[in-house]
């Protein structure tokens, strides 16, 4: 039985790997589309983006700034987001590709070093609100 869920749990992997090389790819075609699609991307690109911040003294909010970010691209059965760190500018630092699908956690895709540039590139079009 545990060999049977093992094999499972790796198709999900699989199946999130998938996911991801696919919506990649579009992320690529329209980033190479020029300025007005990257302008597109920044406005419409996400159902939501999300910040968060790093752990400070209470009262010491002045200081605090968001260090992480989340980008839902799409929601329901599968669902997809990037997340990823800030620095202190708002800056994007690095990008996960996730995946979900009911009853199943959020997946780490595995991504090529192209994957990982491109999805880096998109995640940096949008505004984090610093």
């Amino acid at each position: 039985m545990a060999k049977q869920l093992a094999v499972k749990e790796l198709d999900f992997q699989q199946l999130t790997d998938e996911h991801a090389k696919h919506s990649i790819s579009s992320m690529r075609e329209e980033l190479a589309a020029g300025e007005e699609e990257r302008e597109r991307i920044a406005s419409e690109g996400a159902l939501s983006v999300e910040v968060r911040s790093d752990w400070y003294a209470p009262g010491d909010v002045a200081d605090a700034f968001p260090s992480e970010y989340r980008i839902l691209l799409s929601t329901g059965g599968p669902a997809s987001r990037i997340v990823g760190e800030l620095d202190e500018r708002g800056q994007v630092i690095n990008a996960k590709f996730e995946y979900q699908d009911w009853f199943k956690p959020w997946t780490v895709a595995r991504l090529s070093d192209e994957d990982e540039a491109t999805l880096l590139e998109y995640a940096r079009q949008f505004w984090f609100g610093v």
